[in-house]
């Protein structure tokens, strides 16, 4: 492996957890303790590159010694030569989270009943180390290799003569029980270091069967980055991908990668799109153990198990839409099959149209989708007549074919709703149909006008009573239209309107509308504008005259509107601002006497 500088040992380390997705980490629960942390996908930092510190991950996982075991893991000890001061492996009868003496001590002096393989990055001579960094298996948590408690080492963990492994490089480290032979060794960088031949379980763990594991280290004076990384534990089932569970038709991608992985070779080659990949798709028709050969950077070979289980798929059937679709009230579809299916239906239920339903069931089920089209029937049927007028007979076939009757008997004087049922062989709603009776009542109209003041134009809102309620309006003989309303009208004008009933239930009728403007407002300030107030399109109206009246209904004056018109005052006073009502005569075209009122405002 390249060597990397710190910095980028640390990306490289998050992109190796990132990598290994499916490590089966819900088997191996972590537990950590002082300065170390999780850095997922069991990835930890058991040490920060700082001093005095001390930190460790333990696991409820426990071994035991009568069994062969293999623990592989990556290592990581820093950058810094003669920095600080190690780690190790440690396998202990008590379950307790715990952390021994710092410095010198790598996180594992003190600790009872244990079995310690240290990794020791830092020469204390009182403590009988050797120059190089070294590997050594002590007991009972004493790091004295003058000891009777060092069972086995020190040695030099590397052979390549430089005798440092804090080289910010990732290395291999493996540890191998040989129950039959009770032999326990410790490999480093693929190279067997270190060999002990001993009943551990007789003279370390006093024949307990369940032993505890965890890795400690610290730093002191000196200090290093200090993390590890996974790559295989045998006594872990599912430890590297867990075994899954599938519907027929379904795929699943398993990633079988470890950090020192180098070669994946699965089997069998059925339903997998790769052989040779970490992490396949695997799509198997029935139930499949599938094995992933795994070599890794030390050419060393083992085997995972993966069990896809196919599960056959279910067709959900309902005895409930049988009486959805015999006409009975579209209320709500069962959430729940005959085979205990549950699921959703989509969409909404809509009672005005013919649809599709699709139930699907909610994942993990193994059922299929089905569909329900339920037929809302659609009949070409007025919606009214007027009163008395016949009636047909309502169509006893639908659009889409639906067959059924209509009921009650049909009535042509009382607005009545009429309700369609299919025949019971048909898979469809009944529906209802309102017929509107529409009233004969004469037509009457009232007109109003509403003048903007100094406008060229003005509008005409027609209000009409009697007949079917429904309308059409025209003016001056033009095209007839829905809104009541006419805008932009030229003023001075006499226009034509007319109403008729769309549904013809009473006679047309007709009104003539003279547009006679007069401004809303006039300010006989002086200013030359506006000076005066009088009606206008009367001009040529002799006759006319306008009568003006304050608001509390008195006589102020009385002008002509062919003069100039109100100047504002009375009796020579000027009046305050405000607002001012008028009643105007005069004879139409006809010379039929007319009358138009309103008010306006006087401005200062």
């Amino acid at each position: 492996m390249a060597f990397l500088s710190s910095s980028i040992k640390k990306v490289f380390l998050f992109a190796l957890v990132m990598c290994c997705g499916h490590l089966a980490m819900a088997q191996l629960k972590a537990t950590t303790i002082g300065s170390a942390s999780d850095l997922g996908e069991n990835c930890f930092e058991i040490t920060p590159d700082v001093r005095s510190q001390g930190g460790g991950v333990w696991y409820d996982q426990t071994i035991d010694f009568s069994k062969d075991f293999t623990i592989s893991y990556q290592n990581y000890f820093g950058d810094k030569d003669f920095g600080g001061d190690g780690m190790a492996i440690v396998f202990k009868t008590s379950p307790d989270i715990e952390l021994g003496a710092k410095g010198h001590g790598q996180g594992y002096e003190g600790i009872l009943n244990s079995l310690s393989v240290e990794f020791d990055t830092y020469r204390n001579l009182e403590k009988g180390d050797p120059l190089d960094d070294h590997i050594a298996l002590m007991a009972n948590g004493v790091v004295d290799h003058l000891s009777v408690s060092n069972l086995a080492g020190p040695v030099s963990a590397v052979i390549d003569g430089s005798g440092n492994i804090e080289d910010d490089a990732i290395h291999n480290v493996k540890i191998e029980w040989i129950a039959a032979t009770k032999t326990f060794n410790v490999y480093f960088d693929c190279i067997l270091r270190l060999s002990k031949v001993q009943d551990f379980k007789n003279t370390i763990f006093n024949n307990n069967d369940t032993v505890y594991f965890g890795f400690v280290g610290s730093t002191g004076g000196a200090y290093n980055l200090q993390e590890i990384c996974f790559n295989q534990v045998s006594f872990v089932e599912d430890f590297i991908a867990v075994d899954e569970v599938i519907c027929l038709g379904d795929s699943v991608q398993k990633d079988a990668s470890i950090p020192s992985g180098v070669i994946y070779s699965w089997s069998p080659n059925t339903g997998i799109s790769n052989t040779n990949i970490s992490n396949p798709i695997l799509t198997p028709t029935s139930t499949t153990e599938y094995t992933v050969t795994i070599t890794d950077q030390c050419g060393v070979n083992f085997e995972e198990f993966i069990t896809i289980t196919v599960l056959p798929g279910v067709t959900p059937t309902f005895d409930l839409i049988d009486d959805i679709c015999l006409g009975n009230e579209l209320a709500s579809l069962p959430t729940e099959s005959n085979e205990g299916v549950v699921g959703i239906w989509s969409p909404e239920l809509d009672s005005t149209k013919t649809t599709t339903y699709t139930f699907t069931p909610t994942s993990g089920q193994c059922a299929a989708s089905i569909s329900l089209t339920v037929t809302i029937p659609t009949f070409d049927i007025i919606n009214g007549v007027c009163e008395g007028v016949l009636i047909n007979p309502l169509p006893t076939k639908s659009i889409e074919g639906i067959e059924g009757v209509w009921s009650p008997i049909i009535n042509n004087n009382i607005s009545t709703t009429y309700t369609f049922t299919p025949n019971r062989d048909e898979c469809a709603q009944s529906v209802t149909k309102h017929i509107e009776i529409y009233s004969k009542t004469p037509l009457t109209m009232s007109t109003t006008v509403v003048p903007d003041s100094f406008s060229e134009n003005q509008t005409i809102g027609i209000e009409v009573v009697g007949g079917s309620g429904f309308y059409e309006y025209q003016l001056d003989g033009g095209i007839w239209q829905s809104w009541s309303v006419f805008e932009n009208v030229s003023r001075c004008s006499q226009h034509d309107v007319a109403v008729r009933d769309i549904y013809a239930c009473t006679t047309e009728i007709k009104d003539t509308v003279d547009l006679i403007f007069y401004p809303k407002f006039f300010t006989p300030n002086g200013d030359g504008y506006h000076e005066f107030w009088n009606i206008q399109c009367l001009e040529a109206h002799p006759e006319a005259v306008v009568f003006i009246y304050n608001r509390h209904g008195a006589l102020l004056k009385q002008i002509k509107p062919n003069q100039n018109g109100w100047d504002g005052t009375y009796r020579g006073t000027q009046l305050p601002t405000g607002g001012y009502w008028f009643v105007a005569h005069y004879l139409d075209d006809n010379n039929k006497s007319k009358q138009t009122r309103g008010y306006f405002t006087l401005k200062r």
